[in-house]
């Protein structure tokens, strides 16, 4: 799967997990203890294929870009996490 395809599901995954973590106002249900955490489940996941994916493709582009395929490349990159 591309990076990107990641990031944007990542990213409807954690906005859907927020949404209903809330809840907003107008959805007819209340919070309970089950909904929370599946929620923050959600959020978990969405967020974790965000930040993986977004980083895997820094260091691709970073080394497209011109800099060096070596160690102190990654830990630019990883410096900026």
């Amino acid at each position: 799967m591309k990076p990107l395809n990641v990031i944007t599901t990542g990213a409807v995954l954690t906005t859907i997990s927020l949404i209903f973590l809330g809840p907003l106002p107008f959805f007819p249900f209340e919070k309970s203890l089950p909904l929370v955490i599946s929620c923050l489940v959600l959020h978990g996941v969405g967020f974790a294929a965000t930040l993986v994916s977004s980083f895997g493709l820094s260091q691709k582009e970073a080394i497209a870009h011109g800099f060096p395929d070596n160690i102190s490349t990654y830990g630019l990159i990883s410096g900026s996490w």
